[in-house]
């Protein structure tokens, strides 16, 4: 049953509150700017209106929470500091004897929202930034981090070993000893080191089990497990399964060389108000377009838009550029491997041609789905010295270029610039995030739960910076003459 906050506080906490709390903490500034009202419109269908025990009211709960990625505390001990800081009891609306909800209240009451609710609870709060005119329209930031999985990540022969006792434990919980079960017992020796013949014996011996449970056993015995180790024993597949303990944690890249298991937390930034307006949450191996497009989604489901788009190389990609277009915004995305011959031409968007680097125009070209070859006259090429401009099979120079690769080159280089150095922003927010907000590892198991974590976090974020910008926007009211 849906509990309701009353609101009132008796003489005596309010006696304690005035003398001991001060006006210019961040917190009291929160509580005082952002309105938290809207959470019980947005839970509410989830209780009871008449049957059970009355909840804790889920505002309370949202404010718990909040202290709890703002002081990066655990629900322990976020529950632990509210029993003895009046700041936080005064926070979370609580009078000096009221009771404190249960750590395991926190957990029962994300499990209840789900990340859909904590997304329409984010937007709510970048709504209040809207209204209170706090975004520009100019440049919108897209980024992502990393987040590493608590974990422990094995070798490849464990994870195997520990895929395949995950099944039979299944198994014997469902149907009890079986005899049918006994050979595909893996070995509990150490693997630390293994041999190819090692591993080969090892995904052999997977592969008997599944065959013999696909033959024995209905489909929805252990489907999961049995379908991450089809995954992972596939041949020619890369590997991206971690662990079975946390299977939506996978393994990704930071860079060409530098490699992680865990999630990344893609975000959507106003880079005028450095305000966060969209954050989706991805396995670590997930393609950085795919999180483009849910971004740009929920961008404009919140009504938020700009002219600019900026990005790093990561989001070089035909369906990043497709989305950006779709959505008439101008892409500020360096190349991710930039072509030194093709970088030595000038394109002319008014004409579209290919200028070389003497100052020749390409005299023809040829069409292509993604882009188009550009030729120049055998005539304009006889006889250049230019080093790499003309192939040595070639009469005369060739250069394709895509149609990702025109786009950008319609961009004035004093703009991109611009935009790179303003996509600098979001980092600080993300350094933010990892600092004082617990984001450089995951809190808990599943993707659904790390992107919870990410929404809160930046929803703490967010808070932070519209109270500092409110006082910013007064003291400048306030030195304004007359």
């Amino acid at each position: 049953m849906l509990g309701k906050q009353d609101g009132q506080t008796d003489f005596f906490d309010r006696y304690v509150e005035e003398r001991l709390l001060t006006d210019d903490h961040e917190l009291l500034a929160i509580n005082r700017e952002v309105d938290f009202s809207f959470v019980e419109e947005e839970v509410s269908e989830l209780y009871s209106t008449e049957t059970g025990r009355p909840s804790y009211p889920p505002e309370q709960m949202l404010r718990l929470l909040f202290l709890e990625y703002y002081a990066n505390l655990s629900d322990i001990e976020v529950v632990r500091q509210v029993k003895v800081n009046i700041l936080y009891r005064q926070f979370v609306g609580l009078g000096l004897e009221d009771p404190v909800p249960d750590p395991s209240s926190l957990s029962v009451f994300r499990s209840r929202l789900g990340e859909e609710k904590f997304q329409r609870l984010f937007a709510r709060l970048v709504k209040q930034c809207q209204e209170k005119e706090l975004l520009g329209n100019r440049l919108k930031a897209l980024d992502a981090t990393h987040v590493v999985a608590d974990i422990a990540v094995p070798n490849l022969i464990g994870l195997l070993r520990d895929g395949r006792r995950r099944i039979l434990t299944k198994l014997q919980a469902r149907y009890g000893s079986r005899d049918d079960l006994e050979e595909y017992v893996p070995s509990r020796a150490g693997h630390g080191k293994y041999s190819k013949e090692q591993l080969a014996d090892e995904v052999q011996g997977t592969q008997a089990l599944l065959d013999h449970l696909d033959t024995h056993y209905e489909a929805e015995d252990a489907r999961e497990e049995r379908e991450l180790l089809r995954e992972t024993i596939k041949p020619g597949s890369k590997r991206t399964l971690a662990s079975f303990v946390d299977p939506d944690a996978r393994l990704g890249h930071t860079s060409a060389t530098r490699t992680f298991v865990g999630y990344k937390v893609h975000v959507a930034q106003d880079t005028t108000s450095e305000v966060v307006t969209s954050v989706e949450t991805l396995s670590g191996n997930a393609h950085e377009g795919k999180a483009t497009e849910r971004l740009l989604d929920q961008e404009e489901e919140r009504d938020v838009h700009h002219t600019g788009l900026v990005a790093d190389a990561f989001y070089d990609n035909q369906q990043t550029f497709t989305e950006v277009a779709k959505r008439e915004m101008t892409p500020y995305i360096p190349s991710k491997r930039p072509k030194k011959r093709v970088s030595a031409f000038t394109y002319d968007v008014h004409r579209d041609e290919l200028i070389c680097p003497v100052g020749r125009r390409s005299v023809s070209k040829v069409v292509r789905d993604d882009g188009a070859i550009y030729r120049f006259s055998a005539k304009d090429c006889r006889g250049c010295t230019v080093e790499g401009c003309r192939q040595a099979s070639k009469r005369q120079a060739e250069v394709y270029l895509s149609d990702v690769e025109k786009v950008r080159r319609r961009v004035p280089e004093e703009e991109m610039a611009w935009a790179m150095e303003e996509r600098k922003k979001v980092e600080r927010r993300f350094g933010q995030a990892k600092r004082h907000h617990g984001m450089n590892r995951t809190r808990y198991r599943g993707r659904w739960r790390m992107a919870i974590q990410a929404l809160m976090t930046f929803f703490v974020i967010n808070a932070k910076r519209m109270v500092k910008l409110l006082a910013e926007r007064a003291r400048q009211a306030a030195a304004v003459p007359g």
